[in-house]
């Protein structure tokens, strides 16, 4: 790790923390030849497939499009960026716990509406609506009954 002051490549960790989620560990370091402290941040990165969109193509897995997707869902929830960044990580976890090369795209919003779902009733209706292209208020409403019902169950 380089010394954001003076670019040395030697430094000792002073301090390790992990995050409350265990996603992310912040260290303290300290440049041994200019004395200056500074902090990095570890998370483990994954190997996201590649994602099989419905006209066949083949695209890289873009984590800031689900990211955007949530954030329009989760509007009016008043919901905090720490929710949302809990909400894609679960997401992103059970893309990556699949073992595969390739996903298919309805595979992703599939598991976005199901961990929308069960949490956050409006946002899941709000992200349905666009995934599954309602064309009428019938669909909408059939939705939304169905919504209802598992909720009450």
């Amino acid at each position: 790790m380089h010394c954001p002051r003076c670019g040395s490549s030697e430094s000792k960790v002073t301090d390790t923390r992990e995050s409350s989620d265990g996603e992310v560990i912040k260290r303290r370091r300290l440049c041994t030849k200019c004395g200056y402290r500074f902090s990095t941040m570890e998370r483990v990165e994954f190997d996201f497939p590649y994602v099989i969109k419905r006209d066949g193509s083949v695209v890289e897995f873009d984590c800031e499009k689900i990211r955007k997707s949530l954030c329009k869902a989760m509007d009016k929830e008043h919901c905090s960026s720490k929710i949302i960044n809990t909400v894609v990580s679960k997401i992103l976890s059970t893309i990556v716990s699949l073992h595969v090369d390739k996903v298919e795209s309805k595979v992703i919003g599939l598991t976005i509406m199901e961990e929308l779902r069960g949490t956050y009733p409006v946002a899941y209706i709000r992200f349905a609506s666009v995934y599954k292209n309602f064309k009428s208020t019938e669909e909408f409403t059939s939705e939304c009954q169905a919504l209802n019902a598992q909720c009450e169950d």
